[in-house]
């Protein structure tokens, strides 16, 4: 067994209970894009450890294309969304200075101050039990 930072939606099992009280995915995103990473990085942040083991056999159905519209957008929308509510401010500015290299992330970041994320981020501040620092160390993420 071995603890992982993320772990796709495919490949986890979360207790009901885990689930109700953690929030589940999140219902603030938009589109397609960093669900995976949001919801594993609360479920440490919380108290929880994401666990790999080599017990099982997992069968994946791959279909011939994408099912899903992808939009830039919403990937960056979400990727934000994603640290504005769990990392620190340093942070959160590495994270706008990378999108924003990509793409004029100012419509983004207006629209993340008027959709409730704030108050995810207080919501999900006064819960937790790590902070980002603690992840970030304790997985050896160089961010």
């Amino acid at each position: 067994m071995c603890e992982v930072p993320i772990l796709p939606a495919g490949c986890l099992a979360v207790q009901r209970s885990v689930s109700a009280t953690t929030g589940g995915f999140h219902h603030g995103f938009r589109g397609y894009g960093h669900e995976d990473e949001e919801s594993s990085l609360r479920l440490w942040l919380l108290g929880h450890h994401l666990i790999v083991t080599g017990d099982f056999d997992i069968v994946h159905r791959f279909r011939p294309r994408f099912p899903y519209l992808v939009k830039l957008g919403e990937v960056y929308y979400n990727l934000l969304r994603l640290g504005l509510t769990h990392f620190n401010e340093h942070r959160i500015a590495k994270l706008i200075f990378q999108v924003h290299k990509s793409i004029d992330s100012t419509l983004l970041l207006a629209r993340l101050f008027v959709d409730g994320t704030i108050a995810d981020r207080q919501r999900w501040q006064e819960q937790r039990v790590y902070e980002d620092d603690w992840f970030m160390q304790r997985l050896g993420i160089p961010f």
